[in-house]
């Protein structure tokens, strides 16, 4: 496991003046990374999973309160959010990792409900 090397995050007094969380266009405009088709045998359908770094395609981990994604669900999870309902949003680039926040999971944490996984790659 590494730990990792740049955060860029979205917080909740950012994310309720957006319109819509589009996290791709998010960080598309930052300059940080763009969204790509991974390719392979099912490339006709295949959704915008991966983010190219260093020349190469890198599939993007993707989690929702700590819990992952399903790789062919992907980066299709990330619009599905109503801005009002996301507490943060965070791309981790030297993990290829976008971590997804929800408000109900922020009260939970801060109720001692849940506790918090470790940022590692």
């Amino acid at each position: 496991m590494r730990t990792p090397t740049r955060v860029i995050a979205w917080d909740r007094p950012e994310l309720e003046t957006m319109v819509s969380p589009d996290v791709a266009q998010m960080l598309k405009r930052r300059g940080v990374a763009y969204f790509v088709q991974c390719g392979g045998e099912f490339s006709d359908m295949d959704l915008p999973n991966c983010i190219m770094s260093g020349g190469a395609r890198v599939r993007l981990r993707i989690y929702v309160d700590d819990v992952p994604v399903m790789p062919a669900e992907g980066s299709g999870r990330l619009w599905a959010y109503d801005p009002r309902d996301l507490w943060s949003v965070e791309f981790i680039r030297g993990c290829a990792t976008v971590r997804i926040y929800t408000r109900v999971y922020m009260e939970w944490i801060e109720e001692g409900r849940v506790r918090p996984a470790h940022t590692l790659c």
